[in-house]
């Protein structure tokens, strides 16, 4: 991904890279965005390299610290690399684990009463770990009605 980052960021800002890249074989994308600048600065390009970028670091950030999601007293706390803000218990209606599908990986998924669904993927399902958190999480906001 470092590549491709560096790769689309030079050819944001070098024309001659630009016109290397769109000889090979998916050229089409590159002749597609050619003409797409401010000065000899290509936008797409650009925009392309900061959110490659963006995720990146959002990946090492969660890599970092690789507890999704925590169950507390008040409620769930999610990561902050997955865009979610806490969830007291009063607004979650309930909490389950989708098993990972092939070519996926596992989801958290949180259901709130006012109709939204939260969804945490690449959540480890190794050992049961994840439906052992969803008991647990049920037990601590009371989702299960005991």
């Amino acid at each position: 991904m470092v590549v491709a980052i560096v790769m689309f960021g030079l050819a944001a800002f070098m024309p001659s890279m630009l016109d290397a890249l769109d000889e090979g074989r998916s050229g089409r994308l590159f002749r597609a965005v050619r003409d797409m600048n401010i000065g000899p600065f290509n936008i797409p390009l650009a925009l392309c390299a900061a959110a490659m970028a963006f995720e990146l670091v959002r990946q090492v950030r969660r890599m970092a610290d690789d507890i999704a999601i925590t169950a507390t007293e008040t409620g769930l706390v999610p990561h902050r690399t997955t865009g979610i803000a806490p969830i007291a218990w009063s607004e979650v209606q309930d909490i389950s684990a989708a098993p990972a599908k092939r070519g996926e990986a596992a989801t958290l998924v949180i259901r709130c009463r006012n109709g939204r669904a939260h969804r945490i993927k690449a959540v480890d399902s190794r050992g049961g770990v994840m439906d052992e958190f969803v008991r647990e999480a049920r037990k601590l906001g009371d989702l299960d009605g005991t």
